[in-house]
């Protein structure tokens, strides 16, 4: 039974899973922790927790401990809840990269089951604000770690949210997210700095859903961007490598230079045939 539930970082995830697991789980008691006193006054004024926690040791009748908080932050709450004694709660995590959590953990030796997780669901702008049980609904959610019945609570939680649960490995998170969601923000970021740099006269009269729906995670926050692009260099650097690969394609004869070419149309169909493949639904 799930009932005592603490969340460390209430920003747009740790607020939209705090939403969902109320809406989930009526009368659960929704305890957390949060350094931003304004974030503390919208929380308490919207009813999304019960009770704020002001030390680690303050999560210790939980059943399940969720860290929402900025990455770089995330190995000190894991130490410091590791280290309390007599507890028995479940940790989870939802960053959007694993790797520097990893490396500066590589020698803890676990007291508590650990269950790594990411919510692949989010929007262009955070915060408590923007915080939405909806944002959830239906969306994928991987699941990382052997740690058997608590991976099986875990997924049987994440399931009720709704999310779908992703069983994944650990050590293939951080390439499958590269391209799933950090390549696309920088692809995202590339093509707005693009349309500055060529400075079109007029653009911002004529510029409509193509344009909004492919440079939309570009809107999201500077801290963000910064840091899965500096934490998931392996897989961005062979993504660029690749997209050189691709532009060379483009440039030479037989690329762009024969607009009705069968290479190019070739070219063009390889890619849509493989983006419908992997969207056979449109998501919601």
């Amino acid at each position: 039974m799930l009932t005592r539930i603490g969340i460390i970082g209430l920003g747009l995830m740790g607020g939209s899973l705090a939403l969902a697991l109320q809406r989930a789980f009526p009368g659960v008691y929704i305890m957390a922790m949060e350094v931003d006193g304004g974030v503390v006054d919208w929380a308490t004024t919207h009813g999304m927790v019960d009770e704020w926690v002001h030390g680690h040791d303050g999560f210790r009748a939980c059943d399940w401990v969720i860290l929402a908080s900025p990455t770089p932050t995330i190995p000190h709450h894991l130490w410091a809840l590791n280290s309390i004694q007599g507890s028995s709660y479940i940790l989870s995590d939802v960053s959007s990269v694993k790797s520097p959590i990893l490396n500066a953990c590589r020698d803890t030796q676990w007291r508590y089951p650990m269950v790594w997780m990411h919510p692949m669901a989010g929007k262009e702008v955070g915060g408590i604000q923007h915080a939405d049980a909806r944002l959830l609904v239906n969306r994928p959610m991987l699941i990382m770690g052997d740690e058997g019945l608590a991976t099986t609570k875990v997924s049987n939680w994440v399931a009720k949210l709704p999310m779908t649960v992703v069983p994944m490995g650990l050590k293939e998170h951080d390439d499958v997210v590269g391209v799933a969601s950090h390549w696309p923000y920088l692809m995202a970021m590339l093509t707005v700095r693009v349309a500055k740099k060529m400075g079109v006269a007029g653009l911002s009269d004529v510029v409509s859903s193509g344009f909004y729906d492919t440079t939309r995670v570009a809107a999201s926050s500077a801290e963000w961007g910064m840091g899965v692009l500096t934490a998931n260099q392996a897989v961005l650097r062979q993504a660029i490598h690749v997209l050189r690969q691709e532009l060379m394609v483009l440039e030479s004869d037989g690329g762009l230079s024969e607009l009705q070419s069968d290479a190019l149309k070739n070219w063009i169909k390889e890619g849509r045939d493989y983006r419908n493949g992997l969207f056979p639904i449109a998501p919601i």
